[in-house]
């Protein structure tokens, strides 16, 4: 009787960056999966966030400044990642079309403050 051969299933790869490029070709924004970061103390499966040049774009509509991991609160994690990719690819590409109206520039960021939160700089029009 001959030995039944084991069937290893793979599950389907899924690629877990996603890049807009950019016109200026300076800072393409990226969609990135991000598996092991932790919401109100549990494990969560992927979340996605889109970032570019170490901002994140939040669900507010501006590019904020993504702290270490060890400094990002749940707050933060809420504002800044994106439950599907679905989701992560239309807040991308209204971070592109606005990104291309605004160019990515220090006064157009939200910057980390002292106390540990953000703050919103203003651009002169």
């Amino acid at each position: 009787m001959k030995p039944k051969k084991k069937t290893i299933r793979i599950s389907h790869p899924r690629a877990t960056t996603y890049t807009i490029y950019m016109p200026d070709r300076r800072d393409d924004i990226t969609i990135q999966a991000r598996e092991s970061e932790m919401l109100n103390g549990a494990r969560r499966k992927v979340r996605w966030a889109v970032m570019r040049a170490g901002f994140a774009w939040t669900k507010d509509e501006a590019w904020e400044y993504e702290p270490l991991p060890s400094s990002r609160t749940d707050e933060y994690l809420k504002l800044a990642r994106y439950s599907t990719l679905p989701q992560a690819m239309r807040a991308a590409r209204r971070a592109a079309m606005v990104s291309l109206e605004n160019p990515l520039s220090p006064s157009s960021l939200r910057t980390k403050r002292s106390g540990g939160g953000t703050q919103a700089r203003t651009a002169a029009p």
